[in-house]
């Protein structure tokens, strides 16, 4: 427990200088207590030590957050005393508030959710003057808010890169191992070329960026995994492997460590119990590309801990991206619903209803949708998909998850799609 006590608007100001070493570059500052007791007065000392002009510093009560460049790191200043706890997700601000840079939150008391390796401070004016006031630490210090301070993540492929980027960026310490170098220097490049997209576009700036590759250590071995607070299974979608992976995990990890797989049709119930922890093995299902798409689906079975389920749904946030809980059957709620649309497709195809071009673009058109069922399937991967299928035909034993013949036919022709340069369409050249 930590208190600090001021008798001027100079000694608050000190304060927020100090405290300035100590957030940089990611952490948020929660100011919560008294109106009027000398918030902003705190956050234009924190603007100083960060190396922004505090002249710039206004709370931004109507605006509701405002961004200020410092010498090497971001400050945005958020004021929620106009929002309801559950208006924080609605003004579009959680994104904000999980992702780089310092975040200095007044009013926090209107979080609806926990922010991972806050600094909480309640703030009391004194002597009726809101220039000097009395700060004290919240009892969940930020070294208790969240256990996950560094991230494994098994595979650099499409999806592992993606989510050791995101990992990365959000502040964690992140390894991230393939089979082999090759394959491991192939994935880092393309993490760093989605990186350099994003600052080229001006969605992240260059030092953000550095700071994100510097958080990231790229490996061939399991040995660095051995003191992660979370490890991400990103592999080939393959029950065997998979159960050998965790096993060999299982024996290496921390036994505090939570473990993840990113299985888009596998149950997590049988890899979970391929350890000695099925308590701490829980479901972490993104979606490609990492970066860009919000969903995280948050798979619990019969045996994940609460405790478990409610520290990575906290980290999925942390990430920028939404949660959703799900049971922990085949294909869960995206693919279970979306796998027999893309297999129904295949077979209107084989049935003659209409052409590739033409039922794309009567599913874009008719239903709205942003690509139609065989860009998205050449996109996704029709052996993936085929794969999925298969085990989605297995589980469940209904016609609509069988894949056609057509389907079958091209995985063996090696048309995966995009991958492979021809799949419904032909992507030679481009």
């Amino acid at each position: 427990m930590r208190r600090w006590r001021s008798t001027s608007e100079a000694e608050t100001r000190e304060i927020g200088r100090r405290l300035a070493e100590e957030l940089a570059p990611d952490r948020a500052l929660l100011l919560t207590g008294d109106l009027g007791a000398g918030k902003t007065v705190l956050v234009r000392g924190l603007a100083e030590g960060l190396g922004v002009d505090p002249a710039e510093i206004q709370s931004p009560t109507f605006t509701l957050v405002r961004e200020h460049d410092g010498r090497s790191v971001r400050l945005l200043h958020f004021d929620l005393y106009r929002l309801e706890p559950h208006e924080v997700e609605a003004a579009g601000l959680v994104e904000a508030l999980f992702g780089p840079g310092v975040k200095a939150v007044e009013w926090a008391e209107r979080l609806g959710f926990e922010i991972p390796g806050a600094l909480r401070l309640e703030v009391r004016a004194r002597e009726g003057r809101r220039e000097v006031v009395e700060l004290e630490q919240a009892t969940q210090d930020s070294e208790e808010s969240m256990a996950i301070r560094k991230v494994g993540v098994l595979g650099c492929g499409l999806m592992g890169a993606g989510i050791a980027e995101v990992a990365a960026k959000a502040g964690f310490e992140t390894v991230v191992r393939e089979v082999g170098q090759e394959l491991l220097d192939r994935g880092m490049k393309r993490l760093r070329g989605s990186l350099d997209r994003a600052v080229e576009k001006g969605k992240l700036d260059g030092a953000a960026r550095d700071a994100t590759l510097a958080r990231l250590t790229g490996t061939t071995e399991l040995e660095p995994f051995a003191d992660c607070d979370l490890v991400i299974e990103a592999i080939v979608e393959n029950l065997d492997e998979k159960k050998r992976i965790f096993g060999a995990l299982d024996a290496l990890v921390q036994k505090s460590a939570l473990f993840a797989t990113n299985t888009s049709s596998l149950t997590v119930t049988q890899l979970a119990m391929a350890t000695e922890r099925p308590d701490r093995v829980i479901g972490l299902h993104f979606f490609n590309p990492v970066p860009v798409m919000k969903l995280v689906e948050v798979v619990r079975t019969l045996m994940t801990d609460e405790g478990v389920l409610a520290e990575v749904t906290a980290w999925c946030r942390a990430v920028g991206k939404t949660p959703v809980a799900c049971k922990d059957n085949s294909g869960f709620i995206v693919n279970r619903l979306l796998v027999p649309y893309l297999l129904d497709a295949i077979r209107a195809l084989e049935e003659g209803v209409g052409t590739v071009e033409d039922i794309d673009e009567a599913m874009k058109l008719g239903c709205g949708y942003p690509m139609g069922p065989f860009t998205l399937l050449d996109f996704v991967g029709l052996d993936t998909t085929y794969y999925i299928a298969e085990i989605m035909f297995e589980e469940y034993r209904e016609k609509r998850f069988a894949p056609p013949p057509l389907l079958k036919q091209m995985v063996q022709a090696r048309r995966f799609g995009r991958k492979s340069g021809r799949g419904f369409y032909d992507y030679a050249g481009k």
